[in-house]
């Protein structure tokens, strides 16, 4: 009834996971609530009491993620009304408008152009329907997309997408854009105890001075680090641990594990088990804009 969703509505402002064990009591209604992985952790943060027991709400969570096949099925539907609705009643798809592609010298193989977007993404609709639009945009009209418009395209995309996940992470992490700095200029593919404290420490000094910083728990580990309260290679493996759960970097704990991205549901990783010699592998979506060296141009 209307009443009894309005009292439903009311109830998701304190707590989301209260909300739903409430209503479960209701007969014939069942209750499920969509939210970004950075909502549902600041719902677990701010509002346990005590005696609260994350564990026994995670359970009743179902994660949310999308397959490549979904991703070019997405894609393609787009780009068929977008097409049919102003040149053609045929069906087209991106195969018709994007070329394969050549990156470095010599006689290297073709790159596909879809799987090389795809591998730009944290495997989200809205990261390849911009890609793809950004491409569109710089395409000058053209009938195919080549490799140049691709790669001005993805600079743009990378820019974009960079800010756009710093905005969805405020919340939790209010200074991402700020710590994130130091993955700047790095190897595509690095061991931890390769990112130079200095650096480290250097980032902290030159974040908690800059004029953007806000209060939150990134800027309180940053005041340890530069207090000596926290050692700065603790702080190392936590700001990597941050960098991975938002999706800047996946990581590979050591040589028994498989590389885990957290967008694609790996396995769970806690800061204490990242590793000196854990490797972190920078997130390509996100080369661009680090200036993250790519061996393949």
């Amino acid at each position: 009834s209307a009443g009894t969703w309005a009292s439903i509505s009311s109830a998701c402002g304190p707590s989301v996971a209260n909300t739903v064990s409430h209503s479960a009591r209701i007969e014939n209604v069942k209750v499920i609530i969509a939210l970004r992985v950075d909502l549902l952790d600041r719902v677990y943060r701010y509002t346990r009491d005590t005696g609260f027991q994350e564990e026994k709400y995670r359970s009743s969570n179902l994660a949310l993620n999308w397959s490549k096949p979904q991703l070019i099925e997405v894609l393609d539907r787009r780009i068929d009304k977008l097409v049919k609705n102003q040149y053609t009643k045929q069906t087209v798809t991106h195969k018709e408008i994007l070329r394969d592609i050549h990156l470095g010298k010599g006689n290297q193989k073709p790159i596909n152009a879809i799987d090389y977007m795809i591998d730009r993404t944290l495997f989200r609709p809205r990261d390849i329907i911009q890609f793809f639009n950004e491409c569109i945009s710089l395409s000058n009209g053209k009938a195919k997309i080549d490799v140049n418009t691709l790669l001005k395209a993805e600079g743009n995309y990378s820019r974009e997408r960079f800010r756009a996940l710093v905005d969805e992470w405020f919340g939790v992490y209010p200074n991402l854009g700020l710590s994130s700095q130091i993955l700047r200029n790095e190897k595509r593919v690095f061991r931890v105890k390769e990112l130079d404290l200095s650096k480290v420490e250097e980032n902290c000094l030159e974040s908690l001075t800059s004029r953007d910083i806000q209060d939150g728990i990134d800027s309180s580990e940053m005041t340890r680090v530069i207090e000596g309260k926290l050692k700065s290679e603790e702080y190392r493996k936590n700001i990597i641990f941050v960098f991975y759960k938002v999706g800047l970097v996946g990581l590979k704990i050591n040589d028994n594990m498989n590389l885990s991205w957290s967008y694609l549901g790996g396995s769970s990783i806690s800061a204490p088990e990242i590793e000196n010699d854990s490797r972190v592998h920078i997130q390509p979506t996100f080369w661009r804009h680090f200036g993250t060296i790519d061996p393949t141009l």
